[in-house]
């Protein structure tokens, strides 16, 4: 142990008395590089600003060897020296990954009258294989491959599945559907209701046109809020059963009758009264006051029945 440290010590005192000294040499990345590639290799070297460098130690531009060539030398003046970059290009492709050392160079300095030498170390940069030596079988990908193989199409899960979805799909339809007519009945829009705020607004309003056309509109509308309630259209014929069917609208059975009644006497003429039916008003202002007077009356009716569909629920 001794020896070996007397012999570094030896060593460094000889390299200081010839003026050799050794500059590191840095390449970003070290490893990795493939055929093509280009390797820039960046030297500090730390040396007196008077000091001349001799053109001719500078490395020749070209092939070093199989591996690599030489493609470009740039020195650079600094501050505290000089700044060599060398730029090397991979020639050969590695059948597997490779060392490879970029050779050292010995640079030539006069300053003073004395020589003066400046080596850039030799460097060691890994070159990879452009592609793997073994060829990629149909199995797998070797450490890449998956955990489990890709299970084959089934059809009849996929059908099977779809056949779920779509029961599952019409059963929310139906919940929303009848959650939807629940909350529109709650807030308010439950035919008769509907149907009287059309007929308020009919009678607070002059309508266009004859008041017999007036009058037949105010009853359409309270007879779609019958048809809506019953789910069918209900005639004259049907009234007695539809009270029997709605039992919370009993209480306005005779208003019922009159309704149908009245609407046979407006579309049919079977029993029209002086000033409503299907008749001629006598003069116009006689009829305007009738229609404006048959329209309060269906408004009325229309809001009792309404008033009977939210207590009864219907």
């Amino acid at each position: 142990m001794r020896a070996l440290q007397a012999a570094t010590l030896v060593l460094a005192a000889t390299l200081a008395a010839s003026g050799v000294a050794a500059a590191p040499v840095t390449v970003d990345p070290a490893f990795g590089y493939r055929i093509g590639d280009r390797i820039v290799a960046v030297s500090q070297v730390a040396v007196d600003p008077r000091a001349r460098l001799d053109p001719e130690s500078l490395p020749k531009v070209g092939r070093l060897h199989g591996w690599l060539s030489l493609d470009e030398v740039t020195v650079e003046p600094q501050r505290e020296g000089l700044r060599v970059v060398r730029v090397f290009q991979v020639t050969a492709s590695a059948p597997e990954p490779k060392l490879l050392y970029l050779p050292r160079v010995a640079l030539h300095f006069r300053l003073d009258g004395r020589d003066l030498v400046e080596q850039l170390e030799s460097l060691p940069v890994s070159i990879s294989p452009l592609a793997p030596v073994t060829p990629v079988l149909r199995s797998g990908f070797g450490t890449l491959r998956p955990d489990r193989d890709v299970p084959l199409p089934r059809p009849e899960q996929a059908l099977h599945r779809a056949a779920r979805l779509a029961v599952v799909l019409v059963a929310l339809a139906l919940l929303w559907l009848g959650l939807r007519t629940l909350a529109l009945r709650r807030r308010g829009y439950a035919p008769f209701t509907v149907a009287s705020r059309k007929l308020r607004r009919m009678a607070r309003g002059r309508r266009a046109g004859a008041p017999a056309q007036a009058v037949q509109a105010a009853y359409r509308v309270l007879h779609e809020a019958f048809n809506e309630v019953a789910g069918q259209a209900v005639f004259s014929a049907q009234r007695d059963r539809f009270i029997a069917e709605h039992p919370h609208l009993a209480a306005e059975a005779g208003g019922v009758r009159a309704f149908f009644d009245r609407s046979d006497a407006l579309f049919f003429g079977g029993r029209a009264r002086p000033g409503v039916g299907g008749a001629p008003f006598d003069n116009v202002k006689a009829g305007e006051a009738a229609g404006r007077g048959e329209i309060d009356w269906l408004a009325e009716l229309a809001g009792r029945l309404a008033g009977r569909e939210r207590q009864g629920g219907g």
